[in-house]
């Protein structure tokens, strides 16, 4: 199952009724005014956590990426920049930030549809892959780039996990988002809150990860594997990283003797070790992972217009809400096996 996790919807309806015929944004023609680029060149590119616009500078390409006050902090963004600066002299290959006009890594700009917390980075090199066309060595080189991050993130400063997010704010999210006259849900949450809190944490099990180390937020060249996309970085078990990196790898259940998973852990360990006993538990980061997601979705589509709905806007409400219910009915059969 696969979902993006989204905004409120009443807050991507604001800014894409700004766009016109030609994809463009006064919202963010404005934003971008605080960056040097290429007049004329700013487009929207796509909405889910956050919206991203492509521009030019020359003939260089860039992204300018914001978040609506209410979905993002200005001192969760600038946490966020200031791990991909501290993991920048790890030789990593992570996106980096543009500083704006006026010096800054972060802009705040109000808008008359709110206030926005902007960042630009720079077109990184190299392409996507999708998952069916990755051959083994293709996995374990995935598999080798996560684990090369996670040493890195075992090195850096202490105080960006303490910056950060970790699972106890994602169970206590869930619960004031979804458990309210859902006791399948509830019954769930239960079930893996109980497993979170039995396990230890160490410094080479758990810290900072991705969170969402999959292949739409990696860029492939010969040589290399660029990283981009640390707005959810957060603090939990590594393991936790590696199931969410390959959660489209099964479509039912985890299999630890499928040949791509083996070849992912196999490049993983060349970077860095595993946790044996927590990667035979690893189901459990899927089902708080589920459980998130759901949280994400409930959230976005309580924030969509009940009336006058575009017709865009209605069909994507009816398409997360459907997404929803598959989720509830995992929930019903994992507690049924539990």
């Amino acid at each position: 199952m696969r979902c993006v996790a989204m905004m409120k919807l009443s807050m991507m309806e604001k800014v894409v009724d700004t766009l016109d015929e030609n994809w463009k944004s006064p919202i963010a023609e404005m934003i971008l005014n605080r960056w040097e680029h290429t007049p004329g060149t700013v487009k929207y590119y796509r909405a889910s956590a956050n919206f991203l616009f492509i521009f030019k500078k020359g003939e260089d390409i860039y992204f300018l990426r914001i978040n609506e006050a209410s979905e993002r902090t200005f001192y969760t963004v600038q946490s966020e920049i200031a791990i991909l600066q501290d993991l920048n002299q790890y030789s990593l290959n992570v996106v980096q930030p543009i500083k704006s006009l006026d010096g800054n890594l972060v802009e705040e700009v109000q808008t008359e549809v709110g206030t926005f917390y902007a960042v630009v980075f720079k077109k990184l090199k190299g392409r996507h892959k999708e998952l069916e066309d990755l051959a083994e060595e293709e996995f374990m080189r995935w598999g080798e780039s996560l684990g090369n991050l996670h040493k890195a993130m075992k090195s850096v400063s202490e105080k960006h996990l303490h910056n950060r997010t970790n699972w106890k704010d994602q169970l206590a999210f869930i619960k004031e988002t979804v458990v309210e006259h859902d006791p399948v849900t509830e019954r769930e949450l239960h079930l893996v809150s109980d497993w979170l809190e039995s396990l230890h944490a160490t410094k080479e099990n758990y810290g900072l990860i991705h969170y969402d180390f999959e292949l739409d937020n990696l860029c492939w060249t010969e040589d290399t594997i660029n990283i981009l996309d640390f707005d959810d970085c957060s603090g939990n078990w590594y393991v936790a990283d590696i199931a969410y990196a390959l959660r489209d790898l099964f479509k039912e259940e985890i299999e630890l003797e499928h040949p791509s998973f083996k070849a992912f852990i196999k490049g993983y360990q060349i970077k860095t070790d595993i946790d044996y006993e927590l990667l035979q538990q690893i189901e459990w980061f899927m089902r708080l992972h589920n459980l998130v997601t759901f949280a994400k979705l409930k959230r976005a589509v309580d924030g969509a217009p009940s009336h006058n709905k575009a017709e865009w806007l209605a069909g994507l409400s009816s398409k997360l809400m459907n997404v929803m219910d598959r989720y509830r009915t995992g929930f019903e059969r994992t507690e049924k096996l539990t």
